[in-house]
């Protein structure tokens, strides 16, 4: 899926134990970067991130790109609907 910048990243940690996740930034407009690393869930934790903004998230291809210390979380993506 594009990535639009209207995008809310919904994760829940299915394992049995302390689980991480990583999103991916870009070089913003001012030069800077700001990857999410490591945001740590707890057993049976649900947390939504973002929106991001394009600028400092969009990817070369077109994506936003992210990453789980497991397997066993469940990701869904959220896009907002034009004009928010």
């Amino acid at each position: 899926m594009p990535f639009t910048g209207k995008e809310i990243i919904l994760f829940r940690n299915d394992n049995v134990g302390v689980v991480t996740v990583t999103l991916n930034s870009t070089v913003d407009d001012k030069n800077r970067t700001g990857d999410i690393t490591a945001y740590s869930l707890g057993i049976g934790d649900y947390v939504a991130l973002g929106p991001f903004p394009k600028d400092g998230w969009h990817q070369a291809d077109g994506k936003m790109y992210g990453a789980a210390s497991v397997a066993d979380i469940s990701i869904a993506v959220l896009k907002l609907p034009a004009g928010m």
